[in-house]
């Protein structure tokens, strides 16, 4: 009866530690695919819109923040800014370097739009420039630039590649 009962319990056991193991490895696997969503879309976010910047010309508040340089110049090398970090982002190309770039981008013009609104040069803007959408999209430039391209990435194939 005695042998019974630890037979139960070493095979409860065995079925216990496969049961976390299988758990552990669905909450890695979705974390990987969960950061590879938000890499993604900030990529396509930025990739987008720097197209509407670099072939339609479309940035209202560019002229006004960066005002140091002509507005067609500050607008086609902030679209070209955009499109390489947007591009290095959804190919997963030195995700954290670009994660951590996107970022700084975001916040610096941030702190611009936040500025301009307070000032009075631009008092509309939050409201104009839909500027509420940039805390969503520098929380997740700051999520990709920590946690990388784990999977569905060229940095994850590099490592991959190189670990062997």
């Amino acid at each position: 009866m005695a042998k019974k009962i630890i037979a139960k319990s070493k095979k409860s056991e065995a079925r216990m530690m496969t049961m976390e193991k299988m758990g552990k490895n669905v909450c890695e696997t979705s974390s990987c695919h969960s950061t590879c969503i938000l890499r993604l879309g900030l990529g396509f976010v930025f990739v987008y819109y720097s197209i509407m910047k670099l072939f339609f010309g479309m940035a209202p508040p560019v002229d006004k923040i960066i005002t140091f340089m002509p507005a067609d110049v500050s607008l086609f090398l902030l679209g070209m800014l955009e499109f390489i970090l947007g591009t290095l982002l959804v190919l997963g190309l030195f995700s954290r370097v670009a994660g951590w770039l996107t970022a700084v981008l975001i916040g610096v013009f941030f702190a611009s739009a936040i500025y301009l609104q307070v000032s009075g040069i631009m008092p509309d803007l939050w409201f104009t420039a839909g500027m509420a959408k940039d805390v969503a999209l520098l929380a997740a430039a700051v999520a990709v630039g920590m946690q990388g391209a784990p999977c569905c990435s060229i940095d994850a194939w590099i490592k991959k590649r190189c670990s062997k």
